[in-house]
């Protein structure tokens, strides 16, 4: 016998993946960050560049400030300055300051005065003297002889402002630098994120959807451009799947307590007619057969008589009960035989008669049955139009019990003294649709789909706290569990006028019977003006 194998490993013991999301943000920042270094790294060299140029410009220019200070002696005073003030003009003349006094000290040639900083400089080199004070410069001090006799005091002085003005331009190229890598690296990760996250919203649609039981938008969910997005939709659409096959087979046990119900009710009025009904009827026999036997003057006739006048009340109270608890009559003891909508204008009509003669609970019940086309318009459902509507057994009970319940409520607690009670059929626009006429025989038929509307809305006080009711009472609860049976949502609110209160459904007619077949055609699909063109 071989040995048992090992059962698969389930999601949540199996290895996890690595993600994708990390390693593609990381990825992407790492390129940027290596496109970053290496323009660094190329800016880098051309500044450099450019630095060593100008550094060579500065010696050069240094040199030459040494040669003209040397043979300014044998210069006259005017050729003197020229060529001093030509100097002050070269770019190396921003590493230092030069003053010439002559011999009575007054001042020859001064040094050039320093441009406005920016306010983002004067904030730096402020901040800079602030934490770092540059250290104080010395100054070059030297006789500088005239050919006269006379000497001029040549002073130099290394200008440390200048310096860190330099200094702080180049820091500042730095940091815009790396703020613009910083600013890219985050941009580009925004993206990533924004597009790898982008699905995330459908996912939330499709979870909101979820929790007011709406499956069609898991199914619609695209396939995720990463895998941890990718597993969640996956996730999300086993639960759903799970969800339904659950709300399935609660609405498949729902039908069946229905159903058994409504097979206790037929049970319950069989013994009512078959047996009570019996012993009442041979009751009212005998009561007939004594008055017959009685006097005209006997006191007992008057007893009699009382006798058989309850008798006769007890007949009418049971008949009617018995359509209470059997409003389809005894054929409808056959499960899944369906009825024409004809059947369900007159059980529908009769409730509301039933109402209506019954003046103790002061109660006005209207019947409105409407008709609404494609096209928007309105009219009366007409019997000739409902009789060519087959409707399944489960709805036309629905129906029925829904508008007993809610008229039975309506009398116990909204103090209402008109209720309107609503049917309204609507119907859609012809469509083709692929049926399966015999085995191994398909065909396009022509088909309109409908729906039943049903209200009931009354003017009474209404209702303050629909939880509560849901939760304490038990008409509510029973329509919404009855219509849920059926894949419909019971709705509620104050009515049309702003008083009152309304109870609305609406009940697709997707179930065996609940569709109209026109027309079938062979060749298909067919355009509607085909089909419209087969109708007429």
């Amino acid at each position: 016998m071989p040995p048992p194998s090992a059962p698969a490993p389930s999601a949540s013991t199996r290895p996890a993946a690595p993600l994708d999301l990390p390693r593609l943000v990381m990825r992407r920042a790492g390129l940027l960050a290596s496109a970053c270094l290496v323009a660094a790294l190329l800016l880098g060299l051309w500044r450099a560049q450019g630095d060593t140029r100008t550094e060579l410009q500065d010696a050069a220019q240094t040199a030459l400030l040494s040669q003209t200070l040397s043979t300014l002696s044998l210069d006259d005073d005017e050729r003197a300055l020229l060529r001093l003030r030509a100097l002050q003009a070269t770019p190396a003349a921003r590493h230092w300051s030069m003053q010439i006094l002559d011999a009575q000290g007054q001042q020859l040639v001064g040094p050039q005065p320093l441009p406005e900083p920016s306010a983002s400089m004067q904030l730096l080199l402020a901040l800079n003297q602030r934490l770092f004070p540059p250290p104080l410069p010395e100054d070059l001090r030297w006789s500088l002889p005239r050919p006269d006799g006379r000497a001029w005091l040549v002073l130099l002085r290394v200008s440390p402002e200048r310096e860190q003005r330099e200094a702080l331009s180049n820091w500042l190229d730095m940091f815009g630098m790396l703020v613009l890598a910083c600013a890219g690296t985050l941009a580009v990760m925004h993206i990533n994120l924004r597009r790898a996250l982008r699905p995330l919203q459908s996912l939330l649609d499709a979870i909101a959807g979820l929790e007011h039981g709406q499956s069609s938008a898991i199914l619609r969910l695209p396939r995720m451009p990463v895998r941890e997005l990718d597993a969640v939709a996956e996730a999300l659409r086993r639960l759903s799947a799970s969800l339904d096959e659950a709300q399935a087979a609660r609405r498949v046990l729902a039908q069946q307590i229905f159903s058994l119900q409504e097979d206790e009710r037929a049970r319950l009025a069989r013994e009512l007619h078959d047996e009570f009904g019996q012993r009442l009827t041979a009751l009212r026999a005998d009561a007939a057969w004594l008055l017959r036997r009685l006097d005209e003057g006997s006191a007992l006739r008057s007893v009699v008589e009382g006798m058989s006048e309850q008798c006769r009340l007890i007949h009418q109270d049971t008949r009617a009960l018995l359509a209470e608890l059997r409003p389809l009559g005894p054929l409808a003891d056959q499960a899944g035989r369906d009825e024409t909508a004809v059947r369900l204008h007159e059980l529908l009509r009769a409730l509301v008669r039933g109402w209506n003669s019954a003046p103790s609970h002061g109660l006005q019940v209207h019947l409105d049955l409407r008709l609404r086309r494609p096209e928007g318009s309105e009219r009366e459902w007409h019997r000739a139009e409902a009789a060519g509507l087959m409707l399944p057994r489960a709805v036309l009970l629905a129906l029925y019990r829904i508008s007993q319940e809610a008229l039975t409520n309506v009398a116990r607690h909204a103090q209402a003294r008109q209720v309107r009670l609503c049917l309204t059929l609507e119907t859609a626009a012809v469509e083709p649709a692929l049926d399966v006429i015999a085995p191994g025989d398909r065909a396009w038929t022509a088909r309109r789909p409908m729906a039943l509307r049903w209200s009931v809305e009354d003017d009474g006080r209404g209702v303050a706290d629909p939880a509560a009711a849901l939760q304490h009472g038990t008409g509510l609860a029973g329509l919404r569990e009855r219509l849920w049976a059926l894949g419909a949502e019971l709705q509620w609110g104050p009515g049309s006028e702003g008083r009152g209160w309304r109870l609305a459904t609406r009940l697709l007619l997707d179930l065996p019977g609940g569709g109209e077949t026109l027309a079938p055609l062979r060749d298909g699909p067919p355009e509607t003006a085909e089909l419209l063109e087969k109708l007429s």
